[in-house]
């Protein structure tokens, strides 16, 4: 009988540490494919607001549900107080619609139901803020099929430069304080809160820029179909022709250039 109780105590503490194992792992999975959720969804919010990635991981469940009280038809504005400028720029804002907002307020909820006791919408298992999320960015820019290396810099430097190409001055600094990016040394440190209509116009002047960018140059002679369009004939450039040297100033000869070379002019030593 004691053999029996024993052997079934082995099999019951055996049997427990298979659960637990077995639960570590389900768990490592889920926290993995959270983390690459995390890639997807702050590669979406860089590529529409160009902010920095300490704006994402730093957004707290309160602020997010705070900016819910103002929802409209048209989004929401989430207003967040931490990131890396905070004391150039103030609140870091990111525009947001209805449909992006509610991808929030899910992850709120599959916060809830795991009883994180993290503040932070990214949340993590611990009390801090998600630290390294570039490489999921890389992670989840490579599941989109896309190529090439990715950070969130190269990101703001598409934006930056796309504006600063496309964009007239006045709306190029707009596109810049929406970005938290430094402009003018005067403006260097006036924190601006913007409206939700401002903002989101901001972030459409931002897709538009890209999308210029992308669409091909039409060639010359090409830009219009009407008969009446004029064109200018393309000739062939001629040779370039010798540039003639402007005579040299003849020397008066002297009883002492007689032996010297008549070409050079120049008298022998």
């Amino acid at each position: 009988m004691k053999v029996v109780l024993r052997l079934l105590e082995k099999a019951r503490k055996d049997t427990g540490r298979d659960i637990t194992v077995h639960q570590s792992r389900m768990n490592r999975r889920r926290t993995s494919r959270r983390y690459l959720l995390y890639g997807f969804i702050t590669a979406y919010w860089a590529c529409v607001s160009g902010h920095r990635p300490s704006v994402f991981v730093n957004m707290r469940t309160d602020e997010v549900e705070e900016a819910g009280k103002d929802l409209t038809e048209e989004g929401v504005l989430v207003r967040v107080e931490e990131h890396k400028t905070t004391t150039q720029f103030g609140e870091a804002n990111l525009a947001l619609t209805p449909r992006e907002y509610s991808w929030a307020k899910r992850l709120i909820e599959v916060k809830e139901n795991l009883r994180a006791r993290n503040r932070f919408l990214l949340f993590t298992p611990g009390k801090l803020c998600f630290k390294n999320i570039n490489p999921y960015l890389k992670l989840a820019w490579r599941s989109m099929g896309l190529k090439g290396d990715i950070n969130f810099t190269l990101i703001r430097t598409a934006l930056a430069d796309s504006a600063k190409t496309l964009l007239p001055p006045e709306e190029r600094a707009k596109v810049s304080m929406a970005k938290c990016h430094d402009v003018k040394t005067a403006d260097r440190f006036y924190s601006r809160n913007p409206s939700l209509q401002e903002a989101m116009r901001v972030r459409n002047m931002m897709a538009e820029t890209l999308l210029r960018v992308n669409q091909p140059c039409t060639p010359p002679g090409q830009a219009g179909s009407s008969s009446s369009a004029q064109q200018i004939p393309w000739t062939e450039p001629g040779p370039c022709r010798p540039v003639k040297k402007a005579p040299a100033k003849r020397r008066r000869r002297t009883d002492s250039s007689s032996d010297s070379d008549p070409d050079s002019g120049v008298p022998d030593s």
